[in-house]
């Protein structure tokens, strides 16, 4: 009878020490698409990025098989939807017609909008502008965005200042560029273009030349994203 008891004590000890293992398994399992990755996994951070970005959506639902070996085919998909996504998308515009105030901080160049989805990404954006002036004057430049449709713009990247160039008789075209960083959000569609402002000077320009070159970046450090599930390793 008593060895009945010690039994059963030992069994229930064990049980409970069973489900104080799997809870706290389970807790150290990470948040995004896979069971199977624990959060202190030292490939967990790998296994997050390349399920943001849909280069692979694990070997089952809700599971990455960590320790399965991968064959030349599944090589082929992982290595395609690689080069997929490190291939940056551009948007790009140019203009050259008309005359510019600066005192009316016009936007010139402004793109077409570009719509984030999937997971964040940063816009690496160069402007350049040429203006013609009338008289003296020298103008700033700032790269601006919109994410309105063009209602409004801000400037993200005041903070390294601007760019700025001057002519001091009519006939010597002003020639300035800009570049910026912006980290671009899911959800939001972008337009880019460049402000101009007065720095000295009251001539108008009577012509301008501009462009506007956003490469799109597919990753964005300052946010981190949530998992999308992509396609199962090609099986």
């Amino acid at each position: 009878m008593n060895k009945q008891r010690s039994s059963r004590r030992w069994y229930v000890m064990f049980v409970l020490l069973v489900v104080i293992v799997l809870v706290g398994t389970a807790a150290s399992l990470a948040s995004h698409n896979f069971t199977d990755v624990p959060t202190a996994a030292f490939y967990h951070d790998a296994v997050e990025w390349i399920a943001n970005r849909g280069i692979t959506g694990g070997c089952a639902p809700g599971l990455y098989c960590p320790l399965d070996a991968v064959n030349r085919a599944q090589m082929a998909v992982f290595m395609r939807a690689l080069g997929l996504v490190l291939t940056p998308a551009f948007v790009r515009s140019g203009a050259g017609t008309g005359a510019v105030d600066p005192d009316a901080s016009p936007v010139l160049c402004q793109t077409g909008g570009f719509t984030v989805s999937g997971y964040p990404r940063q816009a690496r954006v160069h402007s350049w502008v040429s203006l013609d002036p009338a008289g003296s004057m020298s103008v700033l430049l700032e790269v601006v965005v919109s994410t309105n449709g063009g209602v409004s713009w801000s400037n993200p990247d005041a903070a390294p200042g601007f760019a700025r160039a001057g002519a001091s008789v009519a006939g010597e075209w002003v020639h300035a560029y800009k570049d910026a960083l912006f980290d671009m959000v899911i959800g939001s569609t972008y337009l880019f273009g460049v402000r101009v402002g007065r720095d000295s000077g009251t001539a108008d320009a009577t012509a301008h030349r501009c462009t506007v070159t956003a490469e799109i970046l597919n990753r964005n450090p300052s946010v981190s994203p949530l998992s999308v599930r992509g396609t199962r390793d090609g099986r």
